[in-house]
């Protein structure tokens, strides 16, 4: 199962900031502290609902990624993450959807 969020450190997305994580909500929306977040693409293997996915925000200047969670110390290493980071993996396929549908 996927639910894991990467959020970037400092920004509204952050749970630092926005003094809450994310909570699922039912539909295309999902809520990060105050903000919406809108679906934009996600695997097309998916079959649980609750897989990797790419988001926006309401105002478009941010987006959110859900994935795995890397947790393999010698990948980690090689990304050189600062605290209060961290990273997943989604299927490329996720990307390219939304990447097409941007044409």
């Amino acid at each position: 199962m996927c639910t894991a969020f990467l959020f970037w450190k400092g920004s509204a997305l952050d749970p630092a900031v926005t003094g809450s994580g994310a909570s699922n909500t039912t539909g295309v929306h999902r809520r990060v502290g105050a903000r919406m977040l809108r679906k934009l693409s996600g695997d097309p293997e998916c079959r649980n609902g609750t897989c990797p996915t790419l988001w926006g925000t309401e105002d478009a200047k941010d987006y959110v990624v859900q994935g795995y969670v890397i947790t393999d110390p010698e990948r980690l290493a090689q990304l050189d993450l600062p605290e209060g980071e961290t990273a997943v993996v989604v299927p490329a396929a996720v990307l390219e959807e939304y990447f097409r549908a941007q044409r």
